[in-house]
């Protein structure tokens, strides 16, 4: 699918929503209010210390229950409507689960999670019955492993390349690419303030960072290396930190 195609499917669909008007049944409003609390529930367990498979299940149970009400709720707009709340409801989840908590998805004995194992932060909390351990040296806050960071970095330069070619500069994207920028410029000063290599030795995530910042002017991978070899410059780079003797343990995105 080419941009054109793209664009011209988003004004269809955009075009056909405006002009669709239903007349909404009185019972509508009552079930969204009580999805969204049932949703807002399911946080409780994620800010509790709770055993693991039982803030699993409740997490889970209580956002599926919850986007299933609130797509009860706007069935009167049709099935597409609810399949869409369905989708939305549960990428929600899923992007909730893998940013904050490694504890909440789990398939087998393996957790897939961006942050490392609660017992391995520094920001453990007090009242976690797991001792915690030393993370790996190379992590960023002492929270994310250097792995999984990049990864990141590298999924969302590429995405933010392919709305500039999509839409452009539009004011949206400027402003996400500007934050972006800066904090590469952080990023490559906190880098080398460590003693750490360039992207902390992540060589494939930084080289697709890299090819596709060049959609916004290679403005991305400038700051970075700006901050990295300044920081080198004005001499406040720290010795070559070692690795935690925890390191293996490090939760790592696939």
């Amino acid at each position: 699918m080419d941009r054109n195609s793209i664009i011209e499917w988003l004004a269809a669909a955009g075009w056909e929503d405006g002009r669709t008007k239903v007349q909404q049944p009185s019972w509508s409003t009552p079930l969204l209010v009580i999805g969204i609390m049932t949703m807002a529930s399911a946080l409780i367990p994620v800010f509790s210390q709770i055993e693991e498979s039982r803030r699993r299940r409740i997490f889970w149970m209580a956002f599926s229950a919850g986007t299933l009400i609130e797509a009860v709720a706007l069935s009167f707009r049709g099935w597409q409507v609810s399949a869409e709340v369905c989708f939305a409801g549960f990428g929600a989840a899923v992007l909730l689960a893998f940013f904050h908590d490694d504890s909440l998805i789990k398939i087998g004995n393996r957790r897939l999670s961006y942050m490392l194992p609660r017992q391995q932060r520094v920001t453990a909390d007090a009242g976690d019955t797991q001792r915690p351990t030393e993370p790996p040296a190379d992590t960023y806050l002492g929270a994310v492993s250097a792995r999984n960071h990049w990864w990141l970095v590298a999924v969302g330069t590429s995405v933010a390349a392919y709305g500039i070619y999509l839409a452009g500069w539009a004011w949206q994207i400027s402003l996400a690419v500007a934050v972006g920028v800066a904090s590469a410029a952080m990023t490559g000063w906190g880098d080398a303030s460590g003693g750490f290599p360039i992207a902390r030795g992540q060589k494939v995530q930084f080289g697709i960072a890299s090819i596709a910042s060049f959609m916004m002017f290679a403005l991305p991978l400038v700051a970075y290396l700006a901050g990295y070899f300044g920081a080198q410059k004005w001499g406040v780079t720290q010795r070559k930190p070692t690795v935690g003797r925890d390191s293996g343990e490090a939760q790592e995105l696939e």
